[in-house]
C-alpha cells in the first residue's frame, strides 16, 4: 500500500513537472529581472524559471523549442527602450509577444555594513540602473567612479567580495541582492523618478488568441523616398487606430536605413486594426507581426 502511494506521488510529481513551462529570464539571481520573474511565477503556478546571461540566447532558445517562454525587458519609463530586446525581435522569425508585464523598479544603494554615502569612492552596476539613478549620483556621489557590470547582481557580488571601508565600493541594485550577499542597503529608492517602471514581454512561439488583448506590436520599414514614412503612418489615422508607441532602430543593412517598432491599441482582429495592418503590410518594404497580447502589472 505504501509502495503504491509512493509510486502515485512520484508519478503525479513527474506529470506536474512535465506540464511546467520552462521560462528564461535575464539573470543572475538578485537582478530586477529575477524579481519580476519570481512575481510572474507567483501568478502563474505552472511557470518554472531559470536564468540566462544573454537576451539573444534566450530568444533563440524559445524559437528552437529549448525554452517555452522568456521574460525580457523591453522598455523603462526613465531609460527608454532596451535595444538588445528590440534587436532580437526584429531578427528572429517565429517568436511572438504572448503577454506584457509592467514592474515597478526600486533601486537601492548597497555596500558593506556601516558604509556612509560620503565615503563611497566607486560604484558598480549595470548601465540601465546607472542611467535611472543619474540625478541621485550627481547630487550625492559626484566624486565616485562608475564601473559598468553585465548585471546589477555582478556589481553587488563585486562589493561583497572586495568591498572595504578603504576602497569605498558600493553597488546599485535590488534590496533582495543586498540580502542575498549579506550586504546593507545604504539608501533605498534612489531612482530619479518614483514611478520608475519597466515593461517586460513574455516571449513565446505561440500567439495569444485570447479575448483580452489590449495591445498589438509590429515592425516595419519603408522605402528610402521622400514622404514614405508619413504615408505609412497616415494609415493609422485613416483607420482611426491609436498609435501608442513608435521607436526606430538601425536596420543593420546599410547606414541611414531604419526599421520602426510600433505598438497600437487593441487586438489585431478588430475591424479597423485588421484593415490598417493589411494596408500597412502592402505599403511597407519590410513587415513583421509580433502579436496581440494583454497587459498586466506585477
Amino acid at each position: 500500500m505504501k509502495e503504491n502511494l509512493l509510486y502515485n506521488y512520484i508519478n503525479d510529481l513527474n506529470n506536474e513537472r512535465a506540464h511546467m513551462k520552462k521560462t528564461g529570464y535575464l539573470g543572475p539571481e538578485g537582478t530586477f529581472s529575477h524579481i519580476a520573474a519570481k512575481k510572474l511565477q507567483d501568478i502563474k503556478k505552472d511557470t518554472d524559471i531559470e536564468w540566462y546571461n544573454n537576451i539573444s540566447e534566450m530568444a533563440y532558445m524559445v524559437r528552437d523549442g529549448k525554452l517555452d517562454q522568456a521574460l525580457l525587458p523591453i522598455e523603462n519609463s526613465i531609460d527608454g527602450a532596451v535595444n538588445a530586446t528590440m534587436d532580437v525581435l526584429s531578427s528572429i522569425n517565429g517568436i511572438y509577444i504572448l503577454e506584457e508585464y509592467v514592474y515597478p523598479i526600486d533601486a537601492s544603494l548597497i555596500s558593506i555594513k556601516g558604509m556612509k554615502p560620503e565615503k563611497i569612492k566607486e560604484i558598480f552596476s549595470h548601465p540601465q540602473p546607472i542611467g535611472q539613478c543619474r540625478r541621485y549620483i550627481n547630487e550625492n556621489l559626484r566624486n565616485a567612479a562608475i564601473n559598468l557590470t553585465y548585471s546589477t547582481t555582478a556589481g553587488v557580488r563585486k562589493v561583497m567580495e572586495e568591498g572595504t571601508f578603504e576602497n569605498g565600493y558600493a553597488a546599485i541594485g535590488t534590496a533582495q541582492a543586498a540580502e542575498l550577499f549579506g550586504l546593507e542597503v545604504i539608501e533605498a529608492s534612489i531612482q530619479d523618478n518614483m514611478s520608475n517602471e519597466t515593461r517586460f514581454i513574455l516571449l513565446s512561439r505561440e500567439q495569444n488568441k485570447g479575448n483580452e488583448n489590449t495591445r498589438t506590436s509590429l515592425i516595419f520599414s519603408t522605402e528610402d523616398k521622400p514622404g514614405s514614412l508619413f504615408k505609412v503612418l497616415e494609415i493609422f489615422d485613416l483607420f482611426d487606430v491609436n498609435l501608442k508607441r513608435i521607436e526606430s532602430r538601425p536596420s543593420k543593412s546599410s547606414l541611414g536605413k531604419y526599421i520602426f517598432f510600433v505598438d497600437i491599441e487593441g487586438d489585431s482582429r478588430t475591424a479597423n486594426n485588421m484593415e490598417a495592418l493589411r494596408l500597412l503590410e502592402m505599403k511597407s518594404s519590410y513587415y513583421m507581426f509580433l502579436g496581440s497580447y494583454p497587459e498586466y502589472r506585477l
